[in-house]
């Protein structure tokens, strides 16, 4: 088994073989220390062996090399309604 903790928020802090509860925090896989002042307040939960952690959305980004402006859009339309 596995462990991840989460805080109030949702954030995921993971994935750890071990978890023991010190008095300042959590200290995870025997040498990384998560102090409480740093996390808040955590849950600690148990996950299977084959648990993947979240990924973000990957962000979509367009490129082009020509910058339309108002005036290109408005052309277009008005070429549009032209042909109509």
């Amino acid at each position: 088994m596995k462990y991840i903790l989460t805080n109030k928020d949702g954030g995921i802090i993971g994935l750890f073989s071990k978890v023991e509860k010190v008095d300042n925090g959590y200290m995870c896989n025997d040498n990384e220390m998560y102090p409480s002042v740093v996390t808040g307040e955590v849950v600690v939960s148990e996950v299977s062996d084959d648990y993947a952690l979240p990924q973000p959305e990957p962000e979509v980004i367009v490129k082009t090399n020509k910058q339309k402006t108002i005036e290109d859009i408005q052309k277009q339309l008005d070429d549009l309604k032209g042909a109509a």
